[in-house]
């Protein structure tokens, strides 16, 4: 499966801005894609799922991609292993790989809503936690214009 062409997440993780990483997001980035590509191979997502993923800002909402969205989150620490989100964590991340101020903020003003809005645990499902954590995320994002950062960012 060819995933790391396609790659441009997610999250958090979802890492989104109109910027030129740092040396330091550049790491973190690449970091991320590499979770990305192990996740997916993991949990058998195919290239055209996550394209349509990328293209469209929409999330399959299937038991197998929601546990993909679980193991990247806990590859990231922003999910620890009994399924808790922790927003912090994706402040962090933002603080790390989004450089410009303006983006950095509507990048926090995204995760303030979220954790305001989606609980820290769903019950007992952890990829269902991650799934609703990424989609209210990606949804805030996408009202601020803000672009998903992949591959090409690391040039």
């Amino acid at each position: 499966m060819k995933v790391v062409s396609s790659v441009v997440f997610i999250a958090s993780s979802l890492v989104i801005c109109n910027c030129r990483l740092t040396e330091e997001g550049s790491k973190l980035l690449r970091e991320e894609l590499g979770l990305w590509v192990k996740c997916a191979a993991q949990w058998n997502i195919s290239e055209s799922v996550l394209d349509g993923v990328l293209k469209k800002q929409q999330l399959p909402p299937t038991p197998q991609f929601k546990c993909f969205l679980s193991c990247h989150l806990k590859g990231m620490k922003i999910m620890d292993e009994d399924g808790a989100v922790s927003w912090d964590r994706v402040d962090e991340i933002d603080n790390v790989e989004i450089p410009e101020r303006e983006d950095k903020q509507k990048a926090l003003a995204a995760t303030k809503i979220c954790r305001e809005t989606v609980p820290q645990k769903i019950g007992g499902d952890i990829c269902e936690t991650a799934y609703v954590a990424t989609k209210c995320f990606m949804e805030e994002t996408k009202k601020l214009n803000l672009r998903l950062l992949g591959p090409e960012d690391l040039a």
